[in-house]
């Protein structure tokens, strides 16, 4: 039988073949562990890659709420302000008389001759109703009451709205409280001025451009 016959030598052969069949169990084993290690890790990183950009969604769909919330507040804003000079306009006083910017110096070389009381009434019909002066065009004014305001036609007012930032509402508050020229409203104070218009917190208001506007025109002779 030779060397099959000896003892030791088939002993060592089949360590031999244990050892072999048992490595060879072993790496097979080992290497499917190894693939599913693998494929775990490539699924951890898919799911940080998709929560990273869900976070990186949700932020921004949370931006776009909150300027459509600020875009929003802004508009209610100025629904507010549109109404509240609407209200003003509406509440002016009888005789007030507007013209509309750019415009000051063409009414006032429209009137040829001083214009007095006795003469407007004189035009206005029995039932009072608001006249049109004939001015030519291109001027176009507007005449709220049925009289108008003598004080503006003979150049005791100023065109406050000759000044960048100030609008019919805020040149009516001015003339109401005695400020009538731009001399007046350049001698005012910062904190008269606001005590005046008495504006919101979300008004953006330039009192001192206001009055330094004002005293310039008053000494360039502005009316």
């Amino acid at each position: 039988m030779g060397i099959f016959a000896d003892p030791w030598f088939m002993l060592l052969l089949g360590l031999l073949l244990g050892w072999g069949v048992e490595w060879i169990i072993d790496l097979a084993y080992f290497r499917k562990r190894l693939r599913f290690v693998e494929g775990s890790e490539r699924a951890l990183v898919e799911r940080d890659r998709y929560q990273k950009q869900v976070a990186d969604q949700t932020r921004v769909i949370e931006d776009l709420r909150n300027q459509m919330a600020e875009r929003d507040h802004v508009r209610e804003k100025e629904v507010e302000r549109l109404k509240a000079e609407w209200d003003a306009l509406r509440g002016v006083a009888d005789g007030e008389v507007y013209l509309e910017p750019g415009l000051e110096s063409t009414f006032e070389s429209g009137l040829a001759e001083p214009i007095v009381e006795s003469e407007v009434v004189a035009v206005l019909p029995a039932e009072a109703v608001p006249a049109e002066p004939e001015l030519g065009e291109p001027l176009k004014v507007y005449v709220k009451a049925a009289k108008r305001d003598t004080s503006l036609v003979s150049g005791d007012r100023d065109s406050l709205r000759a000044i960048k930032g100030i609008g019919p509402k805020y040149e009516n508050m001015f003339w109401q409280a005695g400020i009538l020229t731009f001399r007046d409203l350049g001698g005012l104070s910062t904190e008269q001025l606001l005590e005046i218009i008495q504006p919101e917190a979300w008004q953006k208001v330039d009192p001192e451009a206001w009055i330094g506007e004002a005293a310039r025109l008053a000494r360039n002779g502005r009316q």
